[in-house]
């Protein structure tokens, strides 16, 4: 049984999908102007082993990413490169996919692109002021944010001590921008939040089980984006788990393009492998701070060495296991390494506590000769981590 924190709640709950065994996610994807770089792969991975799990557990799973192809700094990018906008973000896209594939992620369904629904937002946006939720105020369109109880562990109270965009046309400068006009050469269209706001309505139906992303989209995005979704579903959140993954920083300081200090996925791939990288990163508990280190990512290269040396040394019985057909029922936890292995991941997945699981594995594994049920233990955990087993290799 899965228990996840939900940070909406601020509080770890039992997962419980709206339709039995199938699984919605909505994940918050990049803004395609440039190449991704650590911080997103440490949001992509989490959510990828969060896919696995619930699928190695029999859901049906669909993973829906948005993304954000319409935006500033993807217009900024094209004057630079001297290219249409759609150009650049039709390239970074394509990027975008290939870090995925470099990164073993391969529970990613659908990529929406925002840009391909600003007629629903158009018309969503309608709805909400013939509703009277929303107004228009110098051809920009707000809504109107009401208060009440916390959301995410933000009161009232704190919100408004926090940083707003401050905006004349607003009647409350707590109102929410819907619609931005045509301003300064750049074209107008739906906010930042209304653009997932379509998404999440056109790919998902508006309800969904998981939304998930970095811890820093919060504030003010998600609040102002479950605002809005509460406007069209009559108070109902849209996910039922708000699923968030701590920063990534380098030299002690969220890594960010704007800051200067990312180090991209590319680069890294050009020293380390992608399973060692997704043990580095899979090493820390995914709601914890790390700080990226060369050290600990080395670290992760020899643990990595240590399972590929067992998955090699037993790849000829891997290998006839599949061929046997499925694997046993899941529910069997034919070994205590695969059964602590679980436990772990079924507490708000605790992969740090995992991977100790399949390393004292791999470890039992090499000191004598292996049994079904090893085999069978170790395949089941490779492929909730993601990592290639004797099929995959």
């Amino acid at each position: 049984m899965l228990r996840i924190f939900n940070s909406l709640t601020m509080k770890t709950e039992r997962f419980r999908s709206i339709e039995e065994k199938r699984v919605k996610m909505l994940i918050c994807g990049p803004t395609v102007y440039d190449n991704i770089h650590l911080g997103h792969a440490r949001t992509f991975v989490t959510f990828d082993v969060l896919a696995r799990f619930l699928t190695y557990m029999g859901h049906d799973v669909r993973v829906v990413v948005n993304v954000t192809d319409r935006d500033r700094k993807i217009t900024e990018r094209a004057k630079y490169e001297g290219l249409p906008p759609d150009l650049i973000a039709g390239l970074y896209l394509d990027e975008f996919k290939r870090d995925l594939t470099l990164l073993g992620i391969s529970t990613f369904n659908d990529f929406f692109r925002v840009s391909e629904q600003t007629g629903l937002a158009a018309r969503l946006v309608r709805t909400l002021i013939e509703r009277g939720q929303a107004y228009s105020a110098g051809d920009n369109v707000y809504l109107r944010n009401r208060w009440g109880g916390k959301l995410f562990g933000i009161s009232e109270r704190e919100l408004r001590l926090m940083r707003i965009e401050l905006d004349p046309l607003k009647r409350e400068q707590s109102d929410i921008k819907l619609w931005t006009a045509e301003a300064r050469g750049e074209t107008g269209g739906p906010s930042w939040h209304m653009q997932d706001a379509s998404v999440a309505v056109a790919a998902l139906g508006g309800r969904y089980d998981v939304h998930g992303g970095a811890i820093d989209l919060i504030y003010p995005h998600h609040r102002s984006y479950v605002k809005i979704m509460e406007a069209l579903l009559s108070d109902r959140s849209p996910a039922r788990y708000w699923v968030h993954v701590g920063l990534l920083l380098y030299r002690g300081r969220k890594m960010s393009k704007s800051i200067g200090n990312v180090v991209e996925v590319k680069s890294v791939m050009k020293r380390f492998s992608p399973e060692a990288l997704r043990l580095y990163l899979l090493s820390h508990h995914y709601r914890d701070e790390l700080d990226f280190s060369i050290k600990g990512l080395t670290q992760a290269c020899s643990r990595y060495r240590e399972v590929s040396e067992v998955l090699s040394s037993y790849r000829e019985e891997l290998l006839e296991l599949d061929e046997k057909g499925p694997h046993r029922m899941r529910t069997e936890m034919s070994t205590r390494y695969l059964r602590e292995f679980m436990r772990s991941i079924s507490d708000d997945l605790n992969t740090p506590e995992a991977i100790e699981s399949l390393m004292a594995l791999c470890s039992s594994m090499m000191r004598r000769e292996a049994s079904t049920d090893h085999l069978l233990s170790l395949r089941e955990m490779c492929e909730v981590l993601g990592i290639p087993a004797a099929r995959d290799r």
